[in-house]
């Protein structure tokens, strides 16, 4: 008993700053997330070595399978003269060696410790919180002076642009998992229940559809509104008439305080006809002009006549079409899972996508014999990150695996 309560201090005293640094910092700060992510790996591996609860043994046979075939990959890809070295390529090491190892040890912080994940999930809300008022902090500033609260460069722009009304920060790629989650969360009925919780969701959700609008980012924007679209007509399906009338009235009033801000917003901006503006840059992003549209179609045709090379194994992890010149890596595609059937062949994107599946059911059973909001919550967050991720080189952010295989292996031997 000493030992777990000594372990759970630990996980506090490790895993919130880990937690923070990781959904906050998308970009910089990569020795420091390490560091901590490797404390957190040793923390949890002495508890399995001191309790002996050990691990999951379908899920570790998996992750020995997807990290098996992986490395082949990569040395197949090297044998058939795709260029490697460890100092320039070393994401594919992290992304799909020591990433998914990291993922397989978190797992087992929670399982079957359900006050461990509520605390977890609480500490996720918080810190949501304090990514949208930092975003829309970060871009107040932009225009009016006002005191440094970031004095270490936690929120960064990516990109700033009135004419469009593209005002980038670098951590929003974390929004496009947590939005959906918590628009959720705010329409289940029992999703939440204490009125200050409901409040923070509230403020997320307000918050980061302005800052949805305000950032131009197609798929953010995408996966936000549709996800608020369907809830609010499950929603009107769903419910009572007396219900129904007390949610309209609430998605009226969070519509007309969101219209108010967003008009301030605009105004302090320097932004006129800011949902005109907003509109355009959205629908100019999907036209075929577009150079990330132009760009992307060009790269699925590549791949996809690099695929039938080696339809069945792929030409190698580190393959890429030939003539490729990438400021990174050439390896690297934005659209992630294209390229990703052309590197490992459909064996390859089967293993992956047999794991995204696994997760994706195991959270929807739950949530049909639990009927806990929790579980549709974080399964709608984690489908419309994997929906930003086939666009967006985003596949690897650690947030969205690391709490939906959280919870179900928090949960697994109590469904079946």
């Amino acid at each position: 008993m000493k030992s777990i309560k000594l372990f759970d201090s630990l996980y506090k005293l490790i895993g919130i700053p880990t937690l923070f640094m990781i959904a906050v910092t998308s970009r910089g700060f990569t020795e420091i997330k390490i560091g901590l992510l490797l404390v957190l790996a040793i923390v949890s591996f002495l508890e399995l070595s001191v309790t002996r609860k050990g691990v999951n043994r379908g899920f570790f046979i998996y992750i020995c399978i997807f990290i098996t075939y992986m490395m082949g990959s990569l040395l197949w890809g090297i044998v058939n003269g795709y260029e490697f070295s460890l100092s320039k390529d070393e994401p594919l090491l992290r992304y799909y060696l020591t990433t998914p190892f990291l993922l397989l040890l978190y797992s087992t912080i929670y399982t079957n410790r359900y006050d461990r994940l509520a605390y977890t999930i609480s500490v996720l809300r918080h810190i949501t919180l304090y990514i949208v008022i930092g975003d829309l902090y970060k871009i107040l500033s932009l225009r009016i002076v006002l005191p440094d609260l970031d004095p270490i460069g936690l929120f960064t722009f990516t990109n700033v642009n009135y004419e469009d009304a593209i005002l980038r920060i670098s951590n929003e790629t974390q929004l496009m998992y947590l939005l959906p989650l918590y628009i959720v969360l705010l329409f289940e009925n029992k999703g939440i229940k204490a009125k200050v919780e409901k409040a923070e969701c509230w403020v997320i959700v307000i918050g980061g559809l302005l800052y949805c609008i305000l950032s131009g980012r197609k798929m953010l924007e995408f996966v936000v509104f549709a996800t608020l679209f369907f809830m609010v007509v499950r929603d009107m399906v769903k419910r009572y008439s007396v219900h129904k009338i007390k949610r309209i009235m609430l998605v009226l009033t969070g519509a007309t305080v969101f219209i108010l801000l967003i008009n301030r917003f605009s105004s302090i901006l320097k932004i006129t006809n800011i949902f005109d503006t907003a509109i355009n840059t959205f629908t100019a992003g999907l036209s075929r002009n577009d150079y990330g549209v132009t760009k992307r179609a060009n790269d699925i045709k590549n791949l996809f006549s690099m695929f039938l090379d080696s339809p069945i194994i792929g030409n190698g992890l580190n393959s890429y079409v030939e003539g490729r010149q990438s400021a990174h890596n050439n390896w690297s595609y934005e659209v992630y899972f294209n390229a990703l059937l052309a590197q490992t062949g459909i064996a390859g994107i089967g293993i992956f996508g047999f794991g995204i599946y696994f997760l994706v059911s195991r959270l929807q059973r739950f949530y049909k014999q639990n009927r806990n909001p929790m579980f549709f919550a974080f399964n709608v967050g984690f489908v419309s990150f994997l929906a930003c991720a086939a666009t967006n080189p985003i596949i690897n952010d650690m947030l969205p695996w690391f709490f939906t295989m959280a919870i179900v292996f928090a949960y697994i031997n109590n469904f079946r």
